[in-house]
């Protein structure tokens, strides 16, 4: 259903502060794990903190993540993220699986 991550969790209705959340390719990233992201450009350093790796995407493979930024409660891709675009970020992972 809309909003159900590969783990099984709904990230309907949440934004970033509440969900939290990327999107990961496991070979890289464990399914499950937690991840510090440390963002390089200064105008995303409000997004810095500790994230899930909760879900995955058909476009993320090897070294990239996707940044959950929130549903908007709509289905469709709000303008922010578009905004957002695609940026540069130090990610370690804290604790696998």
């Amino acid at each position: 259903g809309y909003g159900i991550t590969a783990s099984g969790i709904s990230l309907k209705g949440h934004t970033w502060e509440t969900a939290r959340a990327i999107a990961v390719d496991p070979r890289v990233i464990p399914l499950g794990s937690k991840v510090e992201l440390i963002f390089t450009n200064e105008k995303y350093r409000k997004y810095n903190g500790i994230y899930h790796a909760v879900d995955i995407g058909g476009a993320i493979k090897g070294n990239k993540i996707d940044f959950f930024l929130g549903d908007f409660n709509q289905n469709k891709t709000h303008q922010s993220v578009w905004d957002f675009g695609k940026t540069k970020a130090y990610v370690k992972v804290l604790k696998g699986r």
